[in-house]
């Protein structure tokens, strides 16, 4: 085990929702929650903290439906030029904190079970251990990054988000299984929205 203990989670809620078809899907209602909150909740309830959400379109809608989650919300101007440009803002938002790695989350991933997330939390042994959570040896979402890529992470830009980084050390991939199929689903359409 590393310390600190500490993991913080770097939420991409920043994109412009086209697939969608209507409203931004960030913003729907699941349950009592929107879809953001509903992420953001799970990575509370895992213990991730400090909770970094990266907003872009529809910035102040976005901050409004997760306030009181005990996020910090940080801006992306340049959210149109694709994730890996948010990887980046939130990855230099942590900069100054003292933290042992940063789960990279998806905003339109609210299905993602809190036990999931904790796991990745709870497999962090080491500065330079990248944790992908598996089902049936398929990765998925999210990733937990070591401390060690906080600077890779934090020059990331373009439409690929952290992949480079991943390529780059493939050799330090460690992978959990999860028996979570929610690693896979995301909000695309209104018809992935179920309560």
């Amino acid at each position: 085990m590393i310390e600190p203990r500490r993991v913080a989670a770097i939420v991409l809620a920043a994109g412009l929702s086209r697939r969608f078809g209507y409203d931004n899907k960030l913003l729907q209602p699941l349950g009592t929650k929107t879809v953001v909150a509903t992420t953001v909740a799970a990575l509370m309830v895992a213990g991730a903290d400090p909770i970094i959400v990266v907003t872009g379109h529809d910035a102040a809608a976005i901050a409004t439906a997760v306030d009181g989650f005990g996020t910090r919300c940080i801006h992306n101007p340049n959210f149109a030029d694709g994730m890996g440009g948010s990887i980046a803002v939130g990855a230099r938002e942590l900069t100054n904190d003292n933290i042992a790695g940063a789960i990279i989350a998806l905003g339109d991933m609210p299905y993602v079970k809190a036990e999931t997330i904790a796991a990745l939390i709870d497999a962090l042994d080491a500065p330079d251990d990248i944790i992908v959570p598996t089902m049936d040896g398929r990765p998925g979402n999210p990733v937990l990054f070591g401390g060690k890529y906080l600077a890779s992470l934090a020059a990331c830009s373009g439409d690929v988000g952290a992949k480079a980084v991943l390529l780059q050390a493939a050799d330090a991939l460690k992978t959990i299984e999860t028996g979570d199929p929610n690693i896979f689903q995301d909000i695309d359409r209104p018809e992935d929205l179920s309560d």
